[in-house]
């Protein structure tokens, strides 16, 4: 096993890199904000370079490309503090269309999302049953023509607003799990966006009210496992984002302690901020390991073992890595908590995606019910 980035990922990571200081520099993200939802054109921009359609298959038009190649795409991403659906889109939506049987609605949703001309978002949890895909009350309930019609509300789906599709999870008439592509708009407005009040803007988050929306079953052989599959791999995806808003947030930290003065010399020359650092540093790179590892199992090993690789992941870097962007503000005094400066931005992209698959103490649980069962 060797979780290391080989030269070709390395490559992927500074080519994104390269194009996010360019196109999306820390500058430009307040303008994204006060726009509410992605830059098209960044977007498009970032298909032109593969990532949209990063996991999509070469004969549609995208890169094939393994979950390790996404999690340095995913540390770019988090150090640019990028406002794009890459983790519900390129990771999330792209595995729920490739577990369905190959139809031609799903090679135009996947072909789509590779030249980024039409975005697809996965919107699979109801309000009051956040985790667990096996509760929804939203139901698909058979048409006319191969067309379901899908009624029910969803939370906590992130760009919302960006999207052309989604990919929503619904019980059929018989109670089963199934798995429905639906347009995001319509001549009859049957599906309303509602923004949701948030804490990290630069990840807007939305209910979705489908009523009557009509829809696309996928033909998924185990819609359970099809979605487990696909959470596990944006959660991973989330962990090394993290990694990379956390680390480039303790190189903001180490610079400005090096050059704020008290009592005559740096701050960062007395041990109590020395202290803050090395344990950022730590938190950084174990949660760096856990995910290059987490990311690795996705792509090698069986599903219950991927699994837990993945909640090992994410209960460690949600517990550790918001205390990275709290030890920032720490260091920056009042000037962390302006919104001229960037350092609250990254505290809070951190703390929200702790939270946005779980909380640590949710993966912790998960883990427990794993390792040491009843």
């Amino acid at each position: 096993m060797n979780t290391d980035f080989d030269d070709a990922q390395i490559a992927l990571r500074a080519s994104v890199r390269g194009f996010l200081d360019v196109h999306a520099p820390l500058s430009s993200v307040r303008a994204s904000l006060e726009r509410g939802r992605a830059d098209r054109n960044l977007w498009k921009g970032l298909s032109a370079l593969g990532i949209t359609g990063l996991l999509v298959p070469e004969d549609l038009g995208g890169s094939a490309a393994t979950c390790v190649d996404a999690a340095a795409v995913g540390e770019a991403c988090g150090r640019a503090l990028f406002v794009g659906p890459f983790v519900e889109a390129a990771i999330g939506a792209a595995t729920l269309l490739q577990a369905a049987r190959r139809t031609a609605v799903t090679d135009m949703a996947l072909r789509d999302l590779a030249e980024g001309t039409a975005t697809t978002v996965p919107a699979l949890f109801d309000a009051g049953t956040r985790h667990a895909i096996d509760r929804t009350r939203s139901t698909a309930q058979d048409g006319f023509d191969a067309t379901v019609f899908v009624t029910g509300s969803k939370s906590f789906v992130v760009h919302a607003g960006f999207a052309d599709r989604f990919v929503v999870t619904a019980t059929d008439e018989l109670g089963r799990l199934d798995v429905v592509l639906v347009e995001a708009a319509d001549a009859a407005d049957t599906v309303i966006v509602v923004d949701e009040p948030i804490l990290d803007a630069t990840r807007p988050t939305s209910k979705v009210e489908f009523r009557s929306a009509p829809g696309v079953r996928l033909l998924v052989a185990d819609p359970a496992l099809a979605v487990r599959t696909a959470l596990d791999r944006m959660m991973v995806a989330t962990v090394n984002d993290s990694v990379g808003a956390a680390e480039r947030v303790l190189e903001l930290t180490v610079d400005y302690a090096n050059e704020r003065m008290a009592f005559g010399q740096p701050i960062g020359s007395f041990q109590a901020i020395q202290h803050l650092a090395a344990d950022m540093l730590r938190a950084v790179e174990l949660a760096r390991a856990a995910g290059y590892y987490a990311a690795w199992a996705l792509d090698h090993l069986d599903g219950a073992a991927a699994h837990l690789a993945t909640l090992q992941a994410a209960a460690y870097a949600n517990a550790e890595l918001p205390v990275v962007g709290e030890s920032a503000i720490q260091v920056f005094g009042g000037i962390g908590f302006t919104w001229e400066h960037d350092a609250h931005l990254f505290y809070k992209r951190l703390v929200a995606a702790s939270a946005l698959f779980g909380t640590a103490d949710d993966h912790l649980s998960a883990l427990a019910d794993i390792v040491l069962p009843e």
